[in-house]
C-alpha cells in the first residue's frame, strides 16, 4: 500500500466521523438527563439512527459495486485447491 486513500475510503472515513461526533453528541445529551426534554432526546437518537444507518447502507453499495468477490479473503480451502490445480497442470520434468 502506498499510502494514498481513494474517494470511497474517505468517504467512508467522513461518515464514520459524522457517527462518531453524533454518538458523542447524544451521549452528551444523556449525561444531562435531567435538563433535557424527551422529545429533544427523541430527535437526537433518531438523527442519530438515521447516520448510522445510512453510512451502513452506503458501504454496503460500495462493497456491491465494487465487486464482492475482490474483498473476500481467500479460504486455506481455495488456496490448496488453486495450487492444486497449477500443480497438476504443469508438464512433470525428468521421467520421460
Amino acid at each position: 500500500m502506498d499510502g494514498t486513500i481513494d474517494f470511497t475510503a474517505l468517504k467512508i472515513k467522513l461518515l464514520g466521523s459524522i457517527v462518531a461526533i453524533s454518538a458523542i453528541q447524544l451521549l452528551k445529551q444523556f449525561m444531562s438527563i435531567n435538563t433535557v426534554s424527551d422529545r429533544d432526546l427523541f430527535w437526537l437518537v433518531i438523527i442519530h439512527v438515521v447516520f448510522v444507518f445510512s453510512s451502513v447502507l452506503l458501504a454496503l453499495s460500495d462493497r456491491i459495486s465494487a465487486g464482492s468477490a475482490s474483498h473476500v479473503p481467500e479460504t486455506a480451502v481455495a488456496r490448496r485447491r488453486r495450487t492444486c490445480r497449477k500443480e497438476t497442470s504443469t508438464p512433470s520434468r525428468g521421467v520421460a
